[in-house]
């Protein structure tokens, strides 16, 4: 997603949590996710992000929120100090 690259994953483990399916109308979302390991729910994917890179309003909102995500080390390692602070405090 840093690169602009817009993904389309199955929702199952770290792709669940990482990737945000993109909403049209909020403008919210990461990306395109399906459920299960079918492959009418894959095209069906396949054919939402299609119609999303004909707009292209819809398509450059996508783009940088997914390029705005950090998934750096620093961020991690902040989030997990945060949380044993909190441990630590009760």
């Amino acid at each position: 997603m840093r690169y602009g690259t817009i993904p389309i994953v199955r929702a199952t483990g770290g792709l669940k949590d990482t990737v945000k399916p993109f909403d049209p109308a909020t403008g919210q979302g990461t990306g395109f996710l399906f459920n299960n390991f079918a492959a009418g729910e894959f095209l069906a994917a396949i054919e939402k992000s299609r119609k999303i890179y004909q707009n292209k309003e819809a398509r450059v909102g996508l783009i940088k929120n997914a390029m705005q995500q950090d998934f750096s080390w620093d961020r991690s390692s902040g989030e997990y100090l945060k949380l044993y602070q909190k441990l630590l405090t009760k």
